[in-house]
């Protein structure tokens, strides 16, 4: 079995919540091609989901050493730091760069990094983040729409003009 079909299997594992069996072919292909950060990434989302944050984390930094630019690694890395208060770490500055240097980014990737703004304490540049998200939300769910919505309008509710 090739490491990406290792990868298949395991998300396949993942959504069916049998994250034991998921580590088990995501290390399986990290050990075929540990030059992958997606197979580290999809490690690293399944032991968050498992509950092991720190290894998680781990995975994450890992694949963001692997490829400095790898989005969804910086996205997951950034989020659980942000959510959960924990320290920002390197998070600030792969945000920016990202923010600096890519014209296209994900509705995803905008929403964490307007959490990582107002964790930073920059209000106004995380509500610019944040409606930059919303424009960009045209595959969004109801429920995510308004998400970004809440988190807009919480901002300027907390630092009014």
């Amino acid at each position: 079995m090739s490491a990406g079909e290792h990868n298949d299997l395991a998300v396949a594992y993942e959504e069916r919540g049998e994250y034991d069996l998921a580590i088990d072919h995501l290390n399986r292909a990290i050990r075929k091609d540990p030059g992958n950060p997606l197979f580290f990434t999809n490690r690293g989302n399944v032991l968050l989901k498992r509950g092991d944050e720190e290894k998680a984390l781990e995975d994450f930094e890992k694949a963001i050493e692997i490829d400095h630019d790898y989005l969804d690694a910086i996205n997951n890395l950034c989020f659980v730091r942000a959510s959960r208060g924990r320290s920002l770490h390197s998070c600030p500055e792969l945000i920016r760069e990202q923010l600096e240097n890519r014209r296209e980014l994900p509705w995803q990737f905008l929403d964490t990094a307007g959490l990582v703004l107002k964790s930073m304490d920059a209000p106004g540049r995380a509500i610019e983040t944040y409606r930059e998200a919303i424009s960009r939300c045209a595959g969004c769910s109801k429920e995510q729409l308004a998400w970004l919505e809440r988190r807009v309008k919480s901002l300027e509710d907390r630092y009014p003009k």
